[in-house]
Order: structure tokens, then C-alpha cells, then sequence
């Protein structure tokens, strides 16, 4: 990500305890997470499925992906990547915000976000992580495969 999506929309939520700001034009929908049906055999980071408005979801643990706690997510983004439905699980939701002077982050070998790639943003003079929400699909993915 580039200075230059300094003003688009992000959503502004947690995962786990850290302020997190989503590209907002990529998530469809949040919505409560409701029941979670869990998947044998899948890696740690997929909580399960779940059926929202007749369309089932991969439900991406985000803050396994990362290295957070989160035992009882309240949230979920709905997004497709590759025309598949997936449910990142939040842990709270904040508001929808421009974000401004997105920087590289330095990276951090032993941050479990680096998985993510986040760049830096400042919203209301606070430091917030940037994430392209499709990064936690494609960290999910890599899971899956190194599971199989």
C-alpha cells in the first residue's frame, strides 16, 4: 500500500487488543457472529463455517492469524477473494474513517502481523495498523496448504 489510498475508507476495529483500520471497498458487509460450526481437521486459524443471508462462509480466525487472543470473537467482515465467501472474525468495531499518512512499518521479526503486512496509518492522531483484509485470506490459505 502507497501514500497514494491515503483517503479511502477503512473500517476502524479490533482484533484482539490492537487498533486495526480494514480497507473498507473490499468488505461487503459486518455483521454479529451468530453460530459457528466447527471444521475437523482444519488449521487453527478457521474457527469454522457459518450461513449468512444463504451463503456460506470460511470463518478466518484473524487474531490466531496474528498471534492475539480472541476467545470469543463479536464480529465478522464479510468479503469474497477468488469467488469464495469468508468471514473475518473481529473482536469489536469502531466506526468507518478516512484514514491519513499511511507509512511502511518497519518490520518486526518477531510480530506475528508481519503475515499481514501492515503499513501504518494515523486516524485522529493515533497510530492504527493498516491491513488489506484480503492478506488475512491469503495467510489462511498458506495455513491450508501447509496443513495438507
Amino acid at each position: 500500500m502507497t501514500a497514494s489510498s491515503a483517503n479511502q475508507l477503512h473500517l476502524l476495529c479490533r482484533i484482539g487488543s490492537t487498533a486495526v483500520a480494514l480497507i473498507a471497498d473490499q468488505i461487503e458487509a459486518v455483521v454479529k457472529v451468530d453460530k459457528i460450526v466447527p471444521v475437523p481437521g482444519a488449521p487453527g486459524c478457521v474457527r469454522g463455517l457459518a450461513a449468512i443471508r444463504s451463503r456460506l462462509l470460511t470463518l478466518i480466525d484473524s487474531a490466531s492469524l496474528v498471534g492475539e487472543v480472541s476467545p470469543q470473537p463479536s464480529y465478522m467482515a464479510i468479503l469474497t477473494v477468488g469467488g469464495h465467501g469468508y468471514g473475518l472474525l473481529l473482536d469489536g468495531i469502531d466506526e468507518v474513517a478516512e484514514i491519513a499518512a499511511l507509512a511502511t512499518l518497519p518490520v518486526i521479526a518477531e510480530s506475528g502481523w508481519t503475515v499481514v503486512e501492515p503499513t501504518l496509518g494515523d486516524h485522529a492522531g493515533e497510530l492504527v495498523l493498516v491491513v488489506d483484509p484480503q492478506r488475512f485470506i491469503a495467510a489462511a490459505s498458506q495455513s491450508f496448504a501447509q496443513a495438507a
